[in-house]
């Protein structure tokens, strides 16, 4: 099980899979990868992810026939914002120490086509440098 300080919106229009690993590449440098989905009434856009000073815009709209098919076999959302819901995403960045890096607090940013943030997630990594987020 997954220990992890998480806070969500109450806000059922949009369903969601992310796996976040944080991995040491040199005693300075980390790699960052968020995989998984995203799909809501209105198309997702991006992901703003927020961690210390760093800023990142991750797109979403990878195809994605496996989630279309399992999370929106109701076709509660749109076809295209279910079938077209795939995030994958790397970046490396700079932090002093992993030990530091273990104990920022991070956000995520839901946002739709039309810069409307849907969602706002916060939550702290674990010492297992990884996270799963879902709604």
């Amino acid at each position: 099980m997954t220990n992890m300080n998480l806070q969500q919106d109450n806000n059922d229009d949009l369903k969601f899979y992310l796996e976040i690993n944080i991995n040491s590449i040199t005693i300075n440098r980390f790699g960052i990868k968020i995989r998984g989905w995203a799909m809501g009434y209105s198309e997702i856009y991006k992901l703003i992810y927020y961690c210390e000073d760093n800023t990142f815009e991750i797109p979403v709209g990878l195809p994605n026939p496996e989630a279309s098919q399992i999370i929106n076999s109701n076709n509660l959302y749109p076809f295209r914002n279910s079938f077209f819901s795939g995030i994958s995403y790397e970046k490396e960045v700079l932090i002093d120490s992993k030990d530091m890096m273990r104990g920022l607090d991070h956000s995520l940013d839901f946002v739709d086509d039309n810069k409307k943030i849907m969602k706002n997630i916060s939550f702290a990594l674990i010492p297992s440098n990884k996270i799963v987020l879902s709604s």
